[in-house]
């Protein structure tokens, strides 16, 4: 990365909000979301030399992010950590969000039925990266990104319309 030392304060402050709603998304949990943004920024820093300027700044810390997630999840997976002591672990926000967003909670409850890469397409369009953005992080073309995410956005529209 051009960009080493003290300018990774700048790129924290820069990117770390939209880093951190993206991986809100994916994952649903404020607490891991905010280790896992932790967990990007420590990656981020340590291979900031393989940042090969081919993509920006936001597609290469989604894709550490998407990445940190996946080994997180098979970690989990592998400790045999239910999703009951997810949910008790971190019943208190749940509730909170479940009582403060009913409608948003419907939406993601719907996103996380989707299958990959489908619902990570959207999860990025949630964020606001651009279609160019989304085909780059799966090392795709714009125009993938756009007919999946429409893809998605039917299915989407089936399950809301059939609850």
């Amino acid at each position: 990365m051009r960009q080493p030392g003290n300018d990774f304060d700048e790129i924290y402050k820069k990117y770390a909000k939209k880093v951190y709603y993206y991986i809100l998304k994916m994952c649903g949990n404020k607490e891991m979301a905010e280790d896992i943004l932790q967990h990007t920024f420590l990656k981020a820093i340590e291979h900031a030399d393989s940042f090969e300027n081919n993509c920006s700044i936001t597609t290469w810390l989604c894709q550490i992010a998407r990445n940190t997630y996946l080994d997180e999840m098979k970690k989990r997976e592998h400790n045999n950590i239910s999703l009951n002591e997810e949910i008790e672990a971190y019943s208190d926000d749940i509730l909170k969000v479940l009582i403060d967003q009913n409608e948003k909670v419907q939406l993601y409850k719907h996103i996380h039925k989707l299958k990959e890469p489908q619902k990570e397409i959207i999860l990025h369009r949630l964020i606001g990266m651009s279609f160019k953005e989304i085909g780059e992080v799966f090392n795709q073309s714009e125009t993938w990104a756009r007919v999946n995410f429409y893809r998605a956005k039917e299915k989407l529209q089936k399950m809301i319309v059939g609850d």
